[in-house]
């Protein structure tokens, strides 16, 4: 929380080197460079009584001093109008539209100001100042220190009692001490209008502020909206209905008319200043329109707007560029004869008889049409009718004060229409603007002024677009995308002039990882979700860790290449390009971003401003002058940038901002840059464009060497989140990620096209290998399929003799059974002669083209056979309610897909032949292991799903689980179905789901399992003690295997073995045939327990 009483020294010191202190914290200099006007336009419902001096100004004499130190020693013509109406009293609002650096914020500073220490030294009791006195909204948190600080300078020598705050800040956290505060009295309350709603929200009824006196609005134009009325809608709660309203000052750079129905609603003596005379015009209800046509036709437009407004009627100026443009102008008018213009041109040469002349065209015009150019100030014109601008202005300020020559005539909407002058008396202003094919380039900005005002044609709007996208072509400039969008996915400023659309520079580089995870060092913290970063290592998906070149070496080989450069001057500076600046005696590699226009190319300038940005040590942006940038070789341009930035995907402020306060990015710098020695920084990667990657969270962990496990001491993410400083959200995600879509789909389409081609090319390998391996008179079917139909085939006869043996009993009831069931005995026999013909040896033929005719009606028979087996399981399993019909059932229809052209997924590893081996009663399971089709379907998952490390060990009996979560908050569940272990982990907070399907390899009958700390254990019971096969290797990224339980099996089997056998009867199974021989597939006999990798055993630290 930021109190700016403590800028005061905790010791004695002295007073002025406070002050110089205080002067440094205030270095924004609102007067630097400024569009100060001495001309404005000051509507009011009464006669106006501006000051001409600052002696003029009664404010109090601490406040008088440290406008002397500010060296605020000339009094603006904004100022003088507002700080005599505002110190008055009451009821006295203001409204002030003027462009940014004229003086606005000074405009209403000193009288608040004033009016506060008047309170504060009338009350005899400052603890009955319950709240606030003035209550000062800003656009955003730099704002906010700035005026901050200017309002303790004014205020500090204010003698107060220690309880009391003179200027207070909404902190970033809900801290008591803001509301302690607040209570004992505060005489300026600083904030932007989310954070008096975040603080507010729920606050408003329990606090009211009685003595409120000021309430300002500082570029309201510029504020959301949205958040806007939401601030309005709590100070409404805060204020007491009962008494008079606060004065209220709104300070903007357009005319809202909305904003001024409230400033008359709740002061009944508002003041309108306006120091833009374009924004006055419009105001003022004058009209003004567009022309676009050729330097040659310019003229006849003229002529138009003279016939509509005649010079005798309404008083005509046309401005031009030049006296030469004027001459030529006055030529064609005096050529005209039907009808004939009088002309009273005023060069820039004119004498004093002229000058007499213009005089009396003020009082009496006569129909004479004055010409005149920007160069004459000393014209005093006022009350023009008709303005017509032949010429553009050299520049947009010129241009606006064109219209200072109307102001006279414009509608003072303060004042109700029966205080005006009669009604038709009104002569509307109008202003014609003459655009060419040499100033064009001036009609996206005049379209943009335009359309907030007033209507303005389609295909106006259409052309200014293009002229628009052509002159941003021109100019190049490859600005950095702008900081609101990269963190919000939106900008309400109009005014930015950072880049607000995608391009292809913004596509990632070869060199910046775009999946999978990273580990960093960190660089440099720009805001708590905003870092700059070198790269250390990638792990990308199914992959292990890959090392980037050593960080040293390569600053050491970017040093080497810049000591031997040649120091040759790098002129003109183009955007986008690479170039060295000189730093004091080291050259740093920069790229240009942005370059003020150059007239001419070949005469060389050293003091030109040139927007870069750093590439090596960090990314911070900056401006230089052209003096101090050098060429670089084109070696050194070729390596790859060292530094890039890193953001935190979808994390903004809790409060709303559009920004963070320096607080909490000090906070967070402290807490990433003082980490315990062996801590290391990884992130998982969401996208990635050329200079920023997106990650879904920064973790900081070490390796504990004793447990073997790698601690996780920090997450950033989860850190904001939980000290409420930021939250998730999901419309942000959305916006950034569609605003680069259209350059990453172009990435994706290039990435895409060669893994189609690399998987064509292993599909091509594959076909050959398949014919290799399986020449056409060779067995398709072996293994475990063919056990399946032989077991299929022997149930299905025993069913057969069973069915007789009944029919023999009951000849009545058998009978009606024959009759139902005879189409499968029909199938059953067709079966056994088939598999008779099967029997008998293969003839190969000598033709070739009968080898494979022979072949394929050889398949068909055999996927003929098996189709008659999967119909009688069907049935029996339907009948007899019998697992094993249905196990032949389903082990049938796989073995239809596979020969119809459906390939399982089988082990990369060629197979391996093994010996038949005599079957025992566990190995004829009733149980088939279910594989994925695709095996990459297992890392193929959605952006918010992830899989848990999980530890596994087995028993004779059981297999465990050992599943790690991220803290003990998560809600999980857990299920055994089809013999697949199906797990589930969620946080309320958070939408990150941490799950896994996990097929097991022999039949389980049950799952328990319980959750212990943030660890869940799993039991799955076993249905027949015997191995399982453990076929994790596709698993083998999250899945670990604990080696010192695996020991536990072998003492089991070794005490069962001691243990005397009781033999069980085969009948009672359903099974009296001697043991069977059968031929087990190789990945039977395959058994990988998986890489353990310790990145991925993640423990949090208590």
């Amino acid at each position: 929380m930021s109190f700016f009483r403590e800028i005061e020294p905790k010791t004695e010191a002295d007073p002025e080197t406070d002050a110089n202190n205080l002067l440094e914290a205030i270095r924004p200099r609102p007067l630097l460079s400024t569009n100060c006007t001495d001309f404005v336009l000051a509507h009011s419902k009464g006669a106006l009584r501006p000051v001409r001096q600052l002696p003029e100004v009664i404010l109090l004499p601490h406040i008088l001093e440290m406008m002397h130190k500010l060296r605020l020693n000339r009094l603006l013509r904004v100022q003088s109008h507002t700080w005599p109406h505002l110190i008055v009293d009451r009821g006295h609002g203001a409204m002030v539209v003027a462009a940014p650096r004229s003086g606005r914020t000074f405009s209403y500073l000193p009288p608040v100001c004033d009016v506060i220490s008047r309170t504060i030294m009338a009350t005899v009791d400052t603890d009955n100042l319950l709240g606030a006195l003035a209550v000062i909204l800003v656009k955003d948190l730099e704002r906010v220190r700035h005026v901050s600080a200017v309002c303790h300078a004014f205020l500090r020598k204010l003698k107060h009692a220690t309880t009391y705050t003179l200027v207070l800040n909404i902190p970033s956290d809900n801290n008591p001490e803001f509301f302690h505060c607040l209570f004992n009295g505060v005489g300026c309350l600083v904030a932007t209008p989310a954070q008096l709603v975040w603080m507010f929200k729920d606050m408003e009824k329990l606090m009211k502020f009685e003595h409120l006196k000021f309430v300002v609005y500082d570029d309201i134009d510029l504020m959301d909206p949205r958040l806007l009325t939401k601030a309005e809608l709590v100070l409404k709660n805060l204020m007491l209905m009962d008494h008079s309203h606060p004065q209220l000052v709104m300070i903007s750079q357009t005319y809202d008319p909305v904003q001024m129905a409230r400033l008359k609603l709740l002061n009944s003596n508002p003041v309108l200043i306006f120091g833009d005379m374009l924004e006055a015009a419009l105001y003022g209800k004058a009209r003004l329109r567009i022309a676009i046509c050729p330097q040659q036709k310019k003229f006849n437009e003229v002529l138009k707007i003279l016939e509509q407004r005649p010079p005798q009627k309404y008083r005509t100026v046309i401005f031009c560029s030049d006296d030469a443009d004027m001459r030529r102008l006055v030529v064609h008018l005096l050529e005209e004869k039907e009808p004939s213009f009088s002309c009273l041109p005023y060069y820039e040469d004119a004498d004093m008889e002229v000058a007499e002349q213009v005089q009396d065209w003020l009082v009496d015009t006569q129909g004479i049409i004055l010409l005149a150019t920007d160069n004459c100030p000393e014209l005093s014109i006022r009350h023009a009718h008709t303005l017509i601008h032949y010429s553009m202005s050299l520049s947009w300020g010129k241009f606006k004060m064109r219209h200072l020559a109307i102001s006279g005539n414009l509608v003072n909407r303060l004042v109700s229409d029966s205080s005006t002058s009669e009604k038709g008396t009104f002569l509307q202003p109008h202003s014609l603007i003459l655009l060419d094919e040499s100033n064009q380039k001036q009609l996206p900005r005049l379209v943009d002024f335009v359309g907030k005002h007033q209507p303005v044609d389609e295909e106006i709007k259409a052309l200014a677009k293009k002229i628009r996208e052509k002159f941003a072509k021109l100019e190049a400039n490859q600005n950095v995308v702008c900081r609101q969008i990269m963190m919000l996915g939106d900008c309400i400023n109009k005014q930015c002039e950072e880049r607000h659309h995608a391009d292809h520079m913004d596509r990632p580089l070869a060199t910046v990882p775009t999946l999978g995870d990273i580990k960093v060092s960190l660089v440099r913290v720009y805001s708590p979700t905003h870092l700059c970063v070198h790269l250390l290592e990638h792990l990308p998906p199914g992959e292990s860790w890959k090392p980037y070149p050593s960080l040293p070496a390569q600053q050491m080989r970017l040093q080497l290449l810049q000591s031997n450069c040649s120091m040759e001057r790098f002129w003109p500076p183009i955007a986008g390009t690479i170039c060295l600046y000189r730093n004091k005696a080291i050259n740093v590699r920069v790229r240009v971003l942005k370059v003020a226009p150059i007239e001419d190319v070949n005469i060389y300038l050293n003091n030109l401003y040139v927007l870069v940005q750093a590439m090596d040590e960090d990314t911070q942006i900056f401006s230089v002058r052209s003096g101090r940038l050098y060429k670089c070789p084109e070696e050194l341009q070729a390596e790859p940038p060292l530094a890039i930035d890193l953001r935190l995907f979808g994390l903004i402020p809790q409060s709303g901002e559009r920004g963070w306060s320096e607080k909490d990015r000090r906070d967070i710098e402290y807490k990433l840059k003082n980490l315990p020695n062996g801590c290391f920084l990884q992130a998982t990667i969401q996208f990635a464009t050329s200079h920023t990657i997106f990650v879904s969270n920064l973790v900081a962990m070490f390796y504990a060497s004793a447990m073997k496990v790698h601690v996780r001491k920090l997450s950033l993410g989860q850190h904001l989140i939980k000290a409420k400083l930021a939250k998730s959200c999901p419309l942000a995600k959305d916006t950034i990620f569609t605003f680069f879509e259209e350059v990453l789909e172009v990435k994706e389409e290039g990435d895409d096209k060669q893994k189609l081609k690399a998987e064509e090319q292993l599909k091509e390998e594959n076909n050959n290998e398949t014919k290799e391996n399986n020449p056409p008179n060779k067995t398709f079917i072996q293994g475990r399929a063919l056990s399946v139909i032989q077991m299929g085939l022997d149930q299905v006869k025993r069913n057969m003799l069973a069915r007789e043996r009944k029919v023999k009993e009951a000849p009545d009831e058998a009978a009606k059974v024959e009759q139902e069931e005879k189409d499968p005995k029909d199938e059953a026999k067709k079966l056994k002669k088939e598999e008779k013909e099967s029997k008998q040896p293969e003839q190969i033929p000598k033709d070739p083209e009968d080898q494979s005719a022979e072949s394929n009606k050889s398949l068909n028979q055999l996927i003929q056979c098996i189709e008659n087996i999967k119909i009688i399981a069907k049935l029996e399993a339907e009948e007899d309610d019998n697992h094993m019909f249905a196990d032949t059932f389903t082990g049938a229809t796989k073995l239809i897909d596979i020969m119809k052209g459906y390939p399982e997924v089988t082990n990369d590893k060629p197979q391996k032949r093994t010996e038949k081996k005599k079957a025992t009663k566990d190995s004829i399971s009733k149980f088939t292991v279910t594989k994925p089709r695709d095996p990459t379907m297992q890392l193929q998952l959605p952006s918010n799903v992830v899989r848990p490390p999980t530890n596994y060990y087995q028993t004779l009996t059981t297999l465990e689980l050992q599943v790690l979560l991220p803290d003990e908050g998560y809600k999980y569940s857990a299920l055994l179905i089809d013999n697949q272990v199906l797990f589930q982990a969620t946080h309320p907070s958070l939408e990150l789901c941490h799950q896994f399907q996990l097929p097991l390899g022999v039949a389980y009958s049950y799952l328990k399992d319980y959750m212990r700390g943030r660890t869940v254990y799993m039991s799955v019971k076993k249905t027949v003690a015997m191995p399982d096969p453990l076929n994790f290797d596709l698993y083998q990224r999250f899945l670990k295997p604990n080696h010192e339980k695996f020991g536990k099996m072998d003492e089991q089997r070794e005490e069962q073995e001691k243990k005397p056998r009781k033999a069980v009867p085969f009948k009672d199974v359903g099974w009296h045939n001697e043991y069977q021989e059968i031929e087990d597939s190789a990945d039977e006999d395959h058994h990988v327990d998986g890489i353990e990798r310790v990145e991925h055993d993640l423990y949090d630290e208590d």
